[in-house]
């Protein structure tokens, strides 16, 4: 596999959300009582929702890396 001068960008931007969307659903999960499933599912949709919105901004160019190059 060819090596792309974005691959260590695109990573390093790429850890950066998933980081992000995990401290945010930690966050919030410490908010609610741990017996309201409905809120916890709300919560984890909601931002697994994010996540996969983010990552295919990624893709898409939509993001700083676009100044680099596309994926």
């Amino acid at each position: 596999m060819a090596v792309s001068p974005l691959q260590e960008i695109f990573l390093r931007e790429l850890a950066e959300n998933f980081t992000a969307t995990q401290r945010r659903i930690s966050k919030r999960l410490a908010d609610i009582k741990p017996d309201d499933t409905a809120a916890r599912d709300a919560i984890i949709l909601n931002e697994l929702r994010g996540l996969y919105h983010g990552v295919l901004v990624i893709f898409d160019g939509g993001t700083a890396l676009a100044d680099h190059g596309l994926v």
